[in-house]
């Protein structure tokens, strides 16, 4: 099992921004503060939501732990996703599973 934290006061960022994992291994998206998405785009297309995966908006106003997504590796080809809140992934904020 692997954790990425999405967000946080004042970090328009996932951490780790990359992760390299297996078929069937689970990713913990830990979503912090404020309103984040992880929505899967293309390599060409950073910020345009290809329709594969999208979390849809998930609120954490007060920072509080405990907000989850679960994630399952299907295969181990590239995978590439960003956050959809306004100018989020404009910014920066973007994710790369097996790059």
């Amino acid at each position: 099992t692997h954790t990425v934290i999405v967000g946080g006061p004042g970090i328009l960022a996932y951490n780790p921004p990359q992760l390299v994992a297996k078929k069937g291994d689970k990713i913990i998206f830990q979503f912090m503060e404020k309103n984040h998405t992880l929505t899967s785009s293309e390599f060409q297309t950073p910020c345009m939501p290809n329709g594969d995966f999208d979390t849809d908006f998930v609120p954490n106003p007060d920072n509080k732990e405990g907000i989850t997504r679960e994630f399952y590796v299907r295969d181990e080809m590239p995978q590439w996703f960003f956050c959809r809140q306004a100018t989020h992934c404009s910014k920066g904020m973007v994710f790369a599973l097996n790059p």
